[in-house]
């Protein structure tokens, strides 16, 4: 019901002028659900794509209050696009509401940077706790744009799962 909700704000408030992919990460979606995502976005003449991830990857990774496992699925989505012509994309979480058009987003030049996403201010004094440096940043994941060639030529999703795997038991 979120994501049905976040693509049609996003759909109803995007240039119609635009070619737009819809990918959504499947970790466990009802095919039910999948059908009523497809019938929704189709009527805007947008088909879905269901990216399946291997969830074992992440059997180490720590949940908490507010991150559970699936948040952790977004990391693989540069490597689980297998289309090359894709050389960015925006990520937008399920629970968020699109109230204008995010062609803004997506023509913003975000070199030499692989992500580009909002500091989440409220987080930094965790920093010290999650071994992060003073230059380090907290950003909110929510919603990103990701530079696919950068992301997969620096391997990130590789060395997160290897942090993920070497420290099991810290909470971040």
């Amino acid at each position: 019901r979120h994501l049905g909700g976040m693509f049609v704000s996003l759909l109803t408030n995007m240039d119609q002028e635009r070619e737009v992919k819809l990918y959504v990460i499947d970790g466990g979606i009802k095919p039910d659900n999948k059908k009523r995502l497809e019938e929704t976005t189709l009527k805007f003449g947008v088909p879905i794509e269901f990216l399946e991830v291997d969830t074992n990857m992440y059997e180490h990774a720590v949940e908490s209050s507010h991150i559970t496992k699936a948040a952790y699925y977004r990391i693989s989505i540069p490597d689980l696009i297998k289309d090359e012509s894709i050389k960015r994309m925006i990520y937008i979480d399920c629970d968020a509401l699109v109230l204008e058009d995010i062609s803004k987003l997506w023509d913003l030049d975000i070199a030499p940077y692989t992500v580009a996403a909002v500091e989440d201010a409220g987080q930094h004094e965790r920093l010290k706790e999650m071994n992060v440096t003073d230059t380090g940043k907290y950003f909110n994941s929510g919603i990103m744009i990701i530079d696919f060639e950068s992301w997969r030529n620096q391997n990130i999703t590789e060395k997160v799962i290897n942090f993920i795997n070497e420290h099991p038991d810290e909470d971040f």
